[in-house]
């Protein structure tokens, strides 16, 4: 429960977020290694910076604060609770000295009734009407305030924060974000969701996508030139259930679709490419050419008639290895095309082989008489790249910004304001105590003080008159 704390976990937040801001998060594990090299990067990702907002440290940082937050309104919620249930209405004379708005007025020649009037008349109109009035040996003790429940607004910031972790804790530990590339006038069901360590895995939506139409629009030059410079892109998707058409909206840039909480959000775009695969016998003759794009298929004839079936299962525009020895684009620049084929011939299981276009003779495994060179890659069909987000955390999230930013707006606009009035009567003559403190706002404070101090004694030489 301790403030040093809070101070010092917040320094620490602070620092790693920077971090986490100089760092790309969840990237690819090559492009970390060609950055900051083999030893670093693997400091580095041991401790988690690679996918810092998600790791165990930083976390229990977010869980310690919380905590703290809650120890310290625990701490703090008894003294402030008696305050604002049980007010202090009677003031001791040691206790008076140590207000600094303060005021002693002496009072000659008017009834203790006329005078209780007419200070409770004042406090009314000044706006600090008299809550309690108690009476002793010593006198009169009449207490006012006004905006007590204000000091329940340090309550409400913390418990706002708290909701925000806990939002944040479910989006991370319930929700996904993945990416989807959408050809025109194609569908999808799946999305691929890419984890920390650069590995990907399919997810299905239930529902299907369509990108109707894609339009990406061109800067000009002075002379009127379309420019190779894009200067906005937008899709027109459609979602289908069972079938059915349910929702359709053209999204751009920071304006994503909406279903079921899924929001799809225009990301990039690019061009689907045409592989050109020729296919040669073993004598070296050309059986046939073939233009196929990524995951479609082509067929032939061998020599004894039988049929083979070739699969482009994947196409990788700037070939490399990873250090898993798994296969991977380091760029989407064409610099080391390749594409990966399943080769299927009749009453044998399909066997799997890479064709490079700048490595036409590779040496690649034989699993038939014919051999596969990749001759050229075309791009003709357009894509929509989406970014898939479904983060159930958002609303709690959302619920603790409103609740943070009311619970600011009463810190700085309602301070509680006490005000005590003390009457001591001797036979005629009385004097008067006049106390007031707040607990925020000082400065506005006393001017009101003042204010309502010369307001008072006007009254009262109204009333002596």
């Amino acid at each position: 429960s301790s403030l040093k704390l809070t101070i010092f976990i917040l320094i620490v937040l602070a620092f790693t977020s920077i971090i986490g801001t100089f760092i790309q998060q969840r990237q690819n594990p090559l492009l970390y290694e060609q950055q900051y090299g083999n030893f670093f990067s693997q400091i580095f990702k041991a401790l988690g910076f690679f996918d810092l907002y998600h790791s165990w440290w930083f976390i229990l940082l977010l869980l310690i604060l919380a905590l703290n937050l809650l120890f310290c309104s625990l701490k703090r919620l008894p003294i402030d609770w008696k305050i604002i249930s049980q007010p202090k209405v009677k003031l001791e004379t040691n206790q008076i000295q140590a207000f600094t708005s303060k005021e002693k007025i002496s009072i000659n020649n008017t009834s203790i009734d006329q005078l209780l009037e007419t200070i409770q008349s004042r406090m009314r109109k000044g706006g600090f009407p008299c809550k309690k009035k108690l009476q002793d040996e010593n006198g009169w003790y009449l207490f006012s305030e006004k905006g007590k429940f204000g000091r329940l607004a340090f309550y409400i910031t913390h418990i706002s924060i708290i909701l925000i972790f806990i939002g944040a804790i479910i989006g991370a530990a319930k929700g996904f974000k993945g990416f989807v590339n959408i050809p025109e006038g194609e569908k999808i069901s799946s999305i691929v969701l890419t984890s920390h360590d650069g590995r990907s895995k399919t997810k299905n939506l239930n529902f299907e996508v369509e990108c109707k139409k894609f339009e990406l629009t061109y800067y000009k030059d002075k002379e009127g030139n379309i420019t190779n410079r894009p200067k906005d892109y937008k899709s027109q998707l459609v979602i289908y259930e069972q079938g059915q058409e349910v929702l359709a909206k053209e999204i751009e840039v920071n304006s994503p679709l909406n279903y079921k909480g899924i929001y799809f959000y225009q990301s990039s775009y690019g061009e689907i490419p045409t592989l050109k695969i020729t296919v040669k016998s073993s004598e070296g003759e050309i059986v046939d050419h073939f233009e196929v794009g990524e995951r479609e298929s082509f067929q032939f004839t061998g020599e004894n008639n039988e049929k083979i079936d070739v699969k482009v299962l994947q196409y990788l525009p700037d070939f490399t290895m990873n250090q898993n020895r798994q296969p991977i684009s380091r760029s989407n620049m064409p610099n080391n095309p390749a594409a990966m084929l399943e080769i299927t011939q009749e009453n044998s299981p399909p066997s799997r082989t890479w064709i490079f276009q700048r490595f036409p003779d590779f040496a690649h495994k034989k699993i038939t008489e014919y051999t596969f060179s990749l001759n050229s890659v075309n791009s003709f069909k357009k894509y929509t790249g989406l970014q898939v987000v479904w983060d159930p955390g958002v609303p709690v999230v959302w619920a603790g910004c409103i609740i943070l930013i009311l619970g600011i707006i009463v810190i700085f606009t309602v301070p509680h304001q006490r005000l005590w009035i003390l009457i001591n009567s001797k036979q005629n003559k009385h004097i008067v105590n006049i106390v007031g403190t707040t607990n925020k706002n000082k400065p506005t404070f006393e001017k009101t003080f003042s204010n309502f101090i010369t307001s008072f004694k006007h009254n009262l030489a109204d009333t002596k008159k």
